[in-house]
C-alpha cells in the first residue's frame, strides 16, 4: 500500500524510522487505486484533452538538469499536438529556489508549473504554494489512462507526497550505489563489497599511490556530505531524532558512523579529499584516478560519456554495502508541480503528465547521450531502455536500490531541514579534516540543531 509522508506539525512529531512509517501508513491508497483503474476513455488522446486549452501559454520554472535538457527538444511536439505553448525557464538550483520563494510567496502568478523536490515539498504545501494533483489524476477526460501513477517507482513518488496527497510527478530520480573500476577489481581478483567490513578489506587490496581506492562527498552541506554520510548513519543503527523528535546525532551509533566515514576517506581517499564534492569525485573516476566511490546513480550517464570519460567500458555498479543495522541506499527525486496561483492549471497538468509519461521518458533515455534517470518501472523494463542502460549494471542496480530506499532517508520533510542539514554537514567535515573528533563535533552540532528546532 502506498504510504504518504506525514506533514510535521509545529510541535515536531516522532520521526524515528518506525514511528515515521507508522504515521505514513494512512492515506494515499485510495488515490492510487483510483489512478490504477481502467478508464472508459480507451481512445483518450492528448490532442482531444487539450482542445479547450488551445492557444494557451503556460510558464514553467525548473532546475537546470540533464533530464530537462533531454526533454527540451521534444517540447515542440507537445506544442503542435495540443496547441499549448510552453515558456520554460531553467535556473541553477540556488537561484531557482530563491526566485520561486519570491514569486510564489507574493502570489504573482508568474509560473504555472514549478520545480518541486524532497527539500521543498512540505514547505510549499504548508504555505499553500502548490496544489495536490490527486483531483487531476482522477479526472478521466484530462488524464491519460495509459500513464498510471502506480507506474512510478514508489519511493520517488513518496518523496513528493504529503498527508496522502501527491504534489508533483517525478521527472528525474536517483538512488545511491557503489561505482567501481571493473577492470581493476578483476585484475586484483576482488568483487564489489557487500558489507562495510568487506568494503574496508577490498580497499586495502585496491589502494595504491597512483589510484586511490575510495571516495565520497566530504564538503559540508545537507545535499553534499550529509547525502552520502546518511548511509553510514543508518547502517550503523543511528537516527536523526528520537521518538519525541529530539535530535540524537551525538548517539554512540552516530559517532561510530562518522568515525568510519571519515576514516575511509582519510585512509583510502585521494589527496585533498576533504574538499571533494561529487563533481571532483566524478572527474577523478572518469580520468582513471579513482577506483571506487558511492554516489547518486544518475551520475552514470556522465561516466558513459566518451567526450569526458576514459573508463566508459571499464566500470560497473553494485548496491551500497550493508552495515550492522542493514542496507540503506539514498534517494532523491525532482518533480513538476502546479502553482496554486496559476490560472491555467488544466493546461499545466497536461504538460506535467506528458513530460513524465512512459513514452517521453523512454524517448529521452533510449538514445546515445540520453538521460537514464527515469522514474517509471515500465521504462526500466523496456527493451529499448535496457539496450542503452544495461552497461555497468545501471538499470538493474538503480531500480533495485530505488525500490528499497527509505523516503525519509534524510528528514527532508522538515521545513527546517536545510538549516539542520547544513549544520550537521559542518560537523562531518570537521571530523574528516581532523579539526575535531567525532564525539565533540556531533555533540556541538546536536546542541545547535536542538536550538534550531526550538526556535
Amino acid at each position: 500500500m502506498h504510504r504518504a509522508r506525514r506533514n510535521p506539525a509545529a510541535a515536531h512529531p516522532p520521526v524515528t524510522r518506525r514511528a515515521f512509517l507508522r504515521l505514513m501508513a494512512a492515506g494515499a491508497g485510495a488515490g492510487l487505486a483510483a489512478a490504477r483503474r481502467t478508464d472508459a476513455a480507451a481512445g483518450w488522446s492528448l490532442a482531444e484533452a487539450a482542445r479547450p486549452y488551445r492557444g494557451t501559454t503556460i510558464k514553467a520554472a525548473s532546475v537546470t538538469h540533464w533530464a530537462n535538457n533531454a526533454v527540451q527538444p521534444l517540447i515542440p511536439e507537445f506544442e503542435r499536438e495540443t496547441g499549448i505553448k510552453v515558456d520554460f525557464e531553467y535556473l541553477e538550483r540556488t537561484a531557482l529556489n530563491a526566485k520561486l520563494d519570491v514569486e510564489l510567496g507574493a502570489k504573482t502568478g508568474a509560473y504555472d508549473i514549478v520545480h518541486i523536490d524532497v527539500s521543498k515539498v512540505v514547505r510549499y504545501q504548508r504555505a499553500g504554494w502548490v496544489v495536490p494533483l490527486d483531483a487531476f489524476l482522477q479526472t478521466p477526460g484530462l488524464t491519460d489512462p495509459k500513464a498510471p501513477v502506480a507506474d512510478f517507482i514508489p519511493p520517488y513518488l513518496k518523496t513528493v507526497t504529503v498527508d496522502g496527497k501527491v504534489y508533483g510527478l517525478p521527472f528525474s530520480g536517483e538512488s545511491t550505489a557503489f561505482f567501481y573500476r571493473a577492470d581493476l577489481y578483476e585484475k586484483k581478483g576482488v568483487k564489489p563489497p557487500r558489507t562495510m567490513e568487506e568494503l574496508d578489506a577490498v580497499n586495502k587490496i585496491i589502494h595504491s599511490g597512483d589510484v586511490p581506492a575510495f571516495a565520497m562527498r566530504a564538503v559540508k552541506g545537507e545535499g553534499l556530505n550529509v547525502f552520502t554520510w546518511t548511509t553510514w548513519l543508518r547502517s550503523y543503527g543511528g537516527q536523526f531524532f528520537d521518538a519525541q523528535a529530539r535530535p540524537i546525532l551525538d548517539s554512540p551509533q552516530a559517532v561510530k558512523a562518522t568515525e568510519e566515514y571519515a576514516r575511509l576517506l582519510q585512509t583510502y581517499g585521494p589527496k585533498g579529499v576533504a574538499s571533494y564534492r561529487h563533481f571532483e569525485i566524478l572527474a577523478d573516476f572518469q580520468q582513471e584516478k579513482l577506483a571506487s566511490w558511492i554516489d547518486a546513480t544518475s551520475l552514470a550517464a556522465r561516466i558513459n560519456d566518451p567526450k569526458t570519460s576514459r573508463v566508459t567500458e571499464r566500470w560497473a555498479m553494485a548496491p551500497v554495502p550493508r552495515g550492522p543495522a542493514g542496507q540503506f541506499p539514498g534517494i532523491y527525486a525532482h518533480a513538476h508541480g502546479i502553482a496554486a496561483d496559476s490560472k491555467k492549471k488544466e493546461a499545466a497538468w497536461l504538460f506535467v503528465q506528458w513530460c513524465t509519461s512512459p513514452d517521453v521518458q523512454l524517448r529521452r533515455a533510449a538514445k546515445e547521450g540520453g538521460a537514464g534517470d527515469v522514474t517509471r518501472v515500465s521504462v526500466f523494463e523496456a527493451p529499448e531502455f535496457k539496450k542503452w542502460w544495461s552497461k555497468g549494471n545501471y538499470a538493474e542496480v538503480t531500480l533495485a536500490s530505488a525500490k528499497i530506499a527509505l523516503p525519509d532517508y534524510r528528514p527532508t520533510f522538515m521545513p527546517e531541514w536545510l538549516e539542520v542539514g547544513d549544520r550537521l554537514g559542518t560537523a562531518i567535515q570537521q571530523v574528516i579534516t581532523k579539526e575535531r573528533d567525532a564525539k565533540s563535533a556531533l555533540a556541538a552540532a546536536n546542541t545547535d540543531i536542538a536550538r534550531i528546532l526550538k526556535k
